[in-house]
């Protein structure tokens, strides 16, 4: 690497270097920014962030597949390791908790931000991928830490995040909430319980500082999801399978899917469901908007008309109505504007 060659400007090489398996390559790689002087946070956002994005980019446009995505994120979670043990932290100024919501296997992103917390002087003990609410709880009772940090990344999981804030709250601990399914701004985290909101180490650094120097108070009573909305995301797969036989009489086209296609036809029946009632949990119709707009392109990519995206969503409409109004309406809205 040359010398004055910036984190950014070294993705292209460590991207190639972890979709070959080269990990000794790519933990080189970071280790020499590190010993460059440049900062932590700046190796793990604009190198590791910036790497796993990209290879999540290339999957999307069906320019990798999930088996080089995983060998890629291994990868950079050697490079990560080796970072942390890397990092000489400063003293430590209290104790952070981060935990992945219950459900959510995206590990690295919290890793990630648990490691920038730990490099700005707090003490961290970081859970890992889905964890369990009780389990969160017992380690919050016996460590008293000054905040528990949980990261979403899929909004499927916002259950998850709901549990471990009310275990938190049980005992004293007060949450903050980010990752990829928490959107842009707080709405999403308040909603499901969480005392702020943060989308990287800037504003959550902020909050975490100054939740040490003046705890806030908060309160034992639990957040609870509304009842139509859990039945809706309970009865999902019975859903999308009614659905599922009235699409291919209403979309004669299915005549021509293979097999591969019609079970995943079936399966993303099945999470237009799941994210409406992730809409619902949050009162965040963008939530559904995002999936679908996600979906249509990707199914554009892989070769499936839009109209099949508009022909699944009509399908599931009436059949949510009975069991969550709001979300058949929810659901109404979001074609409007897919296919507007």
């Amino acid at each position: 690497m040359s010398p004055g060659r910036s984190a950014a400007e070294a993705v292209p090489t460590f991207l190639s270097e972890a979709l070959g398996g080269h990990a000794r390559d790519g933990v080189k790689l970071a280790l020499d920014l590190l010993d460059r002087s440049v900062p932590s946070d700046t190796v793990i956002v604009d190198l590791l962030g910036a790497a796993q994005r990209e290879v999540g980019e290339r999957w999307f446009r069906n320019q990798c597949t999930v088996a080089e995505e995983h060998l890629a994120t291994g990868v950079a979670q050697k490079a990560l390791d080796a970072l942390a043990d890397s990092i000489e932290a400063p003293p430590e100024r209290g104790l952070v908790v981060v935990a992945c919501a219950e459900g959510d296997w995206h590990a690295l992103p919290a890793q990630m931000f648990a490691e920038m917390v730990r490099s700005h002087g707090f003490g961290v003990a970081f859970l890992g991928a889905s964890t369990p609410a009780d389990q969160a709880e017992s380690l919050l009772q016996h460590r008293a830490p000054n905040a528990l940090a949980i990261s979403c990344s899929v909004p499927l999981f916002y259950n998850g995040v709901r549990s471990l804030a009310n275990a938190a709250h049980r005992q004293g601990v007060p949450v903050i909430a980010g990752g990829r399914a928490m959107g842009t701004g707080p709405q999403r985290a308040l909603r499901l319980g969480a005392d702020a909101w943060g989308t990287g180490m800037g504003d959550a650094g902020m909050t975490l500082s100054a939740w040490r120097e003046s705890p806030p108070s908060v309160s034992s009573t639990p957040y609870l999801a509304d009842p139509a909305a859990l039945e809706l995301e309970d009865r999902a797969d019975g859903i999308a399978v009614k659905a599922f036989k009235g699409l291919t009489e209403a979309f004669p086209e299915m005549g021509d899917y293979d097999a591969r296609q019609l079970a995943r036809t079936r399966q993303d029946l099945a999470l237009i469901v799941r994210f409406t009632a992730a809409a619902r949990h949050v009162d965040d119709p963008s939530v559904l908007d995002e999936f679908l707009e996600w979906l249509v392109r990707w199914l554009q990519l892989r070769g499936v008309p839009p109209l099949a995206l508009k022909e699944e969503v009509t399908s599931l409409i009436p059949l949510m109505a009975p069991i969550d109004a709001l979300a058949s309406r929810m659901a109404e809205v979001a074609l409007e504007r897919l296919v507007g």
